[in-house]
């Protein structure tokens, strides 16, 4: 197992370029619609190791901004050779 990306969630386009800048990646950031989550994504160049999650209006993603936060930390993802063989223990 080995560690793949973090995906950060954002409110607005405005805040995901800030985002990207800030981690020096290209910008402006070209987002990718993901249907089944009510969002659209984008991995940051040039190392892919940081997706933005932008929230489509009424996704549940939006609840990550409760309390007036700019983004949010939505998930840690790692890759395996087979989830059904790794052990997290």
């Amino acid at each position: 197992m080995k560690f793949h990306h973090v995906g950060i969630v954002v409110p607005s386009l405005e805040v995901a370029d800030r985002v990207a800048r800030r981690l020096r990646a290209e910008v402006p950031v070209v987002f990718e619609p993901v249907e089944e989550f009510s969002c659209r994504c984008v991995f940051l160049s040039p190392h892919g190791q940081v997706e933005l999650v932008l929230p489509d209006a009424g996704s549940q993603l939006t609840r990550f901004f409760t309390g007036g936060q700019k983004s949010s930390l939505h998930h840690v993802a790692f890759a395996v050779q087979d989830i059904r063989l790794t052990s997290f223990s």
